[in-house]
């Protein structure tokens, strides 16, 4: 079977015929794991020892592969990876949830997320807990005081760690900017005096930008469990919400964005974790952008089904909602995320000639550069499209090799998800539709122009310029 020939069309006419072609065999399972979430004030705030936390290593063969998403910009699809890459076995897995199931009562019964939020500041009894379980060096190496964890391994840990936004927060940066960039950049002097230090939690590091989002997906799923359990049992007219087919839609969209956003952070860390040397610098800005911004549209709709409760002050929506825009706005903000993802795509493929596959996204690039030449730099606006073009491909990708794996393990639902992932792909492509046609189009016909030339006259006349509506000029 030659999946390259197939893989587009596929992608424009018929996703579940893709589905069906793409049985890959996977050696291990995931188990599922209960979420919850809770703001009550701790019964105690004594400081409690805790261990600190022990997995196996996983045995991973290291590939060399070339960048997956720049290979998406020339035209190409490293089709390997749509067998979903497998890091664990079944045993660590089920060891990892033990920790992460202990991980979350501690969530639920040590951290206080309104009082964090109201004081401003972690508990210090709270963050000597996080050091004791050593959760300050997740991924600093075992020979520096580290856990050593696989990038998987990691992510489902930031899953829980995501519940209070002021304690991922925290680690995150500590650890994805402050330690990473000792272990690829540090001499080893360096790395011997600080990063022990950094393990322990003994000093923490800090950054003045911001993480690469990885936890907005538990934040939606926590939202959605909670506010379908209000709709299921919240009645309008004598009918439970639940019966209603916009509340049904909704509820579906919601969904579809949250398999996404966790589908595209599983699939990522199994990339760094599998591959020798990655060059991952375009799909984890595809994936921050996607994520944050698909956590806010999940966010909005969820307010919307529960109503005016739901923009309360001090409810969860509410403070997920704050959080969510923090999110957004955290290692840049998602324009100029846009540009970087836009612009470097763009450049590659100026650099080269891309192959048969994916064809309609590389005349999308190569239309680009032959309009704006040079000036592609200046031109943001169908850079910005072809970013969104790649973010939604990249996540395409990834979703049809996760629900490929559940379907052939036999998954529990996989045939549902073979339809969650259908409906996605579908609202994908009529995503990257819009943004393809108004680039074919042009700036001059899309009412692009307008807008710049709007744009224009606003900043000239520092503001609003239109006269109010009972203005009278004689």
């Amino acid at each position: 079977m030659e999946t390259t020939k197939i893989l587009w069309p596929a992608l424009k006419y018929s996703n579940r015929y893709l589905l069906k072609l793409l049985k890959h065999r996977h050696c291990s399972s995931l188990n599922s794991t209960w979420r919850s979430y809770s703001t009550e004030q701790p019964q105690a705030q004594e400081v409690i020892s805790r261990e600190k936390i022990q997995l196996s290593k996983p045995s991973i063969v290291k590939w060399k592969r070339p960048p997956f998403l720049k290979d998406i910009f020339l035209g190409k699809l490293d089709v390997e990876l749509l067998a979903f890459p497998e890091i664990l076995t079944k045993e660590q897995v089920t060891e990892l949830e033990d920790i992460v199931k202990n991980l979350n009562d501690f969530m639920i019964k040590r951290v206080n997320s309104q009082e964090i939020d109201k004081n401003a500041v972690i508990p210090e009894d709270v963050l000597q807990e996080l050091k004791e379980m050593g959760l300050f060096g997740r991924i600093i190496p075992e020979k520096y005081g580290g856990l050593g964890l696989s990038y998987t391994s990691s992510t489902r840990l930031n899953e829980v760690l995501g519940l209070d936004w002021s304690v991922a927060s925290t680690l995150a940066v500590h650890e994805f900017f402050a330690a990473e960039a000792l272990l690829h950049f540090g001499s080893e002097t360096q790395k011997s005096h600080y990063l022990p230090k950094m393990a322990s939690g003994e000093i923490v590091g800090a950054y003045c930008s911001s993480e690469l989002n990885r936890t907005c997906c538990h934040i939606a799923i926590c939202c959605l469990d909670s506010v379908t359990e209000h709709i299921i049992h919240c009645e309008r007219l004598e009918k439970s919400l639940a019966d209603y087919q916009l509340v049904r839609t909704r509820l579906s969209r919601i969904t579809n964005m949250i398999y996404g956003m966790e589908t595209a952070s599983y699939f990522t860390a199994a990339i760094l974790d599998s591959t020798e040397k990655p060059d991952i610098t375009l799909e984890t800005t595809a994936l921050k952008i996607f994520n944050s911004e698909a956590t806010l549209d999940c966010l909005r709709e969820l307010m919307d089904a529960l109503g005016s409760s739901g923009l309360m002050p001090g409810s969860h929506l509410e403070k997920f909602h704050r959080d969510a825009l923090g999110l957004a706005m955290f290692d840049s903000p998602n324009d100029v995320a846009r540009l970087y993802l836009g612009l470097r795509g763009g450049k590659l493929k100026g650099e080269k000639n891309g192959g048969k596959c994916l064809q309609n996204f590389e005349v999308a690039s190569a239309t680009i550069l032959s309009d704006h030449g040079q000036k592609v730099v200046e031109a943001q606006i169908d850079p910005r499209k072809l970013a969104d073009i790649a973010k939604e491909l990249y996540v395409w990708a990834a979703v049809l090799s996760r629900c490929s794996r559940s379907y052939c393990l036999g998954m529990k639902n996989s045939r549902h998800e073979l339809r969650l992932a259908d409906a996605f792909c579908y609202d994908a492509f009529l995503r990257v539709a819009i943004n393809m046609d108004a680039i074919a189009i042009g700036v001059a016909k899309n009412n692009e122009r307008n807008h710049l030339m709007q744009g224009e006259q606003i900043v000239d006349c520092r503001g609003y310029f239109p006269e109010h509506p009972l203005k009278h000029n004689f």
